[in-house]
């Protein structure tokens, strides 16, 4: 696969993300009577628009976003907006009804993912959690797993799926001994395995069963299952940061990102589409974050609105989004210049 076409491919994956998360805000604002005023891929500079019937809809020359540009939305004082529109302005409508609007777009994320692994499980199968074979002189064998065995928790942690047993195996606290819960014949048992560890890496020598062909209704609850487990994941990993159990320096700028989905490209169009969807759910994820200029800030702030029946006033809600702006423009630049000077060997 040439790289003119890997470039094109990660730019059509990066392109589905954008687009699918600002058409979640998009249509549910137009539901909501809200006039959107541009729907814009990208930042920065104009390169091309095409003006609808109400909405300008155009590319912008940096590819680290969009946006939807609703009318009421990024004005400074209540005053600008037209009495005459009031009733199409975003910030004169109800509080529960600009909520909706803004869950919108990451929720657009999760059903975006959600169909990228129900598609993946259908025409390629997937991987399931029974085991379909114990390595000889393996951990798993000394323990006692046995072939056919359901895995169904690491340390009474439950899972939904093969990827995220091996999250929840990857990061244990104790490495050295690890309980396995397995269903066997309609019976739950626990066992102890002490792993191998290299380069902090576990293995407890099993292979899971690969499920081929799978009707469609277990197709959808596997994409459901997947979409799920992926949202736990990333939730698991921020809960990480925030308690320092990570590091800043485990962050990923758009460099390493678009790196690692050329990787997923050049690995074929499935894995492609697994990064794709599990960037989705990243997306949709760090947009619920509770900070300011993020869909999460806005909707603490009309939780607030909706709480004290009073609306905060326009000045404030600048002020607020211009400090939450600047700060992630600052984290961008952060993220970017450590992948630069310290890049991620792939």
């Amino acid at each position: 696969m040439s790289n003119l076409i890997i470039i094109l491919l990660v730019a059509v994956s990066f392109g589905i993300l954008i687009i699918g998360h600002e058409f979640g805000h998009f249509i549910v604002a137009k539901m909501n009577g809200v006039l959107v005023e541009e729907f814009a891929i990208g930042m920065g500079p104009l390169l091309f628009k095409i003006k609808g019937k109400e909405t300008m809809y155009s590319i912008r020359l940096l590819p680290i976003g969009g946006y939807v540009k609703m009318l009421g939305e990024y004005e400074d004082s209540d005053e600008e907006v037209d009495r005459t529109s009031q009733d199409r302005a975003y910030i004169y409508k109800s509080p529960l009804r600009k909520i909706s609007i803004i869950l919108a777009g990451p929720i657009m994320n999760f059903i975006l993912a959600f169909f990228i692994f129900w598609g993946i499980s259908t025409f390629n199968g997937y991987t399931d959690t029974v085991i379909r074979e114990v390595v000889a002189g393996s951990p798993a064998e000394t323990a006692g797993l046995k072939n056919g065995d359901k895995l169904i928790s690491v340390n009474s942690k439950k899972f939904l799926n093969w990827n995220e047993f091996v999250f929840k195996l990857q990061t244990v606290e104790n490495k050295e001994k690890i309980n396995i819960g397995v269903i066997r014949d309609s019976q739950k048992i626990n066992f102890d395995v002490f792993p191998n560890i290299e380069n902090n890496s576990l293995t407890i020598g099993i292979k899971p069963q690969i499920v081929e062909k799978p009707g469609f209704f277990e197709g959808v609850a596997n994409g459901f299952r997947q979409t799920v487990s992926e949202i736990k994941q990333v939730i698991s990993s921020l809960g990480q940061l925030i308690t320092g159990k990570a590091s800043v320096k485990d962050l990923s700028g758009p460099i390493t990102i678009f790196k690692v989905s050329g990787q997923a490209a050049k690995a074929g169009i499935q894995q492609l589409l697994n990064f794709t969807a599990f960037l989705s759910v990243n997306l949709g994820i760090f947009n619920l974050i509770p900070f300011p200029a993020l869909d999460g800030g806005a909707f603490v702030i009309n939780l607030i609105e909706l709480v004290s029946k009073k609306r905060i006033k326009q000045e404030i809600l600048a002020k607020i989004n211009f400090v939450g702006f600047t700060l992630l423009i600052l984290l961008m630049i952060f993220v970017t210049l450590k992948d630069i000077l310290f890049p991620v060997a792939l």
